[in-house]
């Protein structure tokens, strides 16, 4: 398995990357895909370095099939790489334990077991 991102740096990095407005709720893996191929939502993208799969849910607690997008970070430099709109969820149910929750600043983040919400409650982008 990968090495794990501090949440605190993930966070850090996708924030200044991906805008997360009001009403969405913002998730990122922990564990960074790349280099090579890797994908992003339902697209294949070459990478050149590590990079941090982030998450928009863009209508959290609405079925799916609605609007989100993908995003690639720069590990080294916080760039964003590249994102994609999507209607799904990078899985149905709950996100594996490598994914935190980014920003979630009045949504109830529901892709992550409701015994992590706690841990997630009134999660702020930083600026």
């Amino acid at each position: 398995m990968r090495e794990l991102l501090e949440p605190g740096i993930v966070r850090e990095l996708v924030t200044h990357a991906l805008p997360a407005p009001t009403g969405t709720v913002l998730y990122a893996n922990q564990a960074p895909a790349g280099p090579g191929v890797a994908m992003l939502g339902p697209v294949e993208h070459s990478l050149s370095g590590p990079a941090i799969l982030a998450f928009r849910d863009d209508h959290p607690g609405a079925n799916w099939m609605h609007p989100c997008v993908y995003a690639f970070v720069d590990v080294s430099t916080g760039a964003l790489l590249a994102t994609v709109e999507s209607d799904r969820p990078p899985v149905f149910g709950f996100l594996p334990d490598t994914w935190t929750v980014v920003s979630a600043t009045d949504r109830v983040p529901d892709l992550v077991p409701p015994s992590s919400q706690d841990d997630h409650a009134n999660t702020e982008e930083s600026s």
